[in-house]
């Protein structure tokens, strides 16, 4: 899954995740809220290839930002089951320790490249 306001950012994102073949299906969505309402729906639904187990997720976005989605995730008790990653353009120190409260798999700086996407699945797979 990805999360982030920028429709280009998830356009090239998507495209990439797709040419390394490493996903049978990328959800795209454009806000925090757009997220959680979908993880509140698909998240268990009958056929297997549509759970969610990796969310790139942006920091700065209106509405919801990226760490009140973390806070609601945990409340939809999957973050067991869902590994994030954090993508971001900040380099706020204040973000970076803000992360250390949550269970996330990872703070990238944006732009995602194959590099970092087949170092985050390499982690996953170890």
């Amino acid at each position: 899954m990805l999360v982030d306001d920028d429709y280009i950012t998830n356009y090239l994102n998507s495209e990439l995740i797709h040419e390394m073949g490493i996903a049978k299906h990328v959800v795209v969505c454009s806000s925090g809220e757009e997220a959680l309402d979908y993880l509140r729906t698909y998240q268990n639904p009958p056929v297997e290839e549509k759970n969610i187990t990796l969310i790139f997720l942006d920091i700065n976005m209106p509405g919801i930002d990226g760490f009140e989605f973390l806070e609601q995730l945990e409340t939809l008790q999957l973050t067991e089951a869902v590994d994030v990653v954090l993508l971001t353009t900040s380099d706020n120190p204040k973000d970076v320790q803000k992360t250390e409260q949550f269970n996330i798999r990872g703070y990238l700086n944006k732009p995602l490249t194959a590099e970092k996407v087949s170092s985050i699945v390499n982690t996953m797979a170890s």
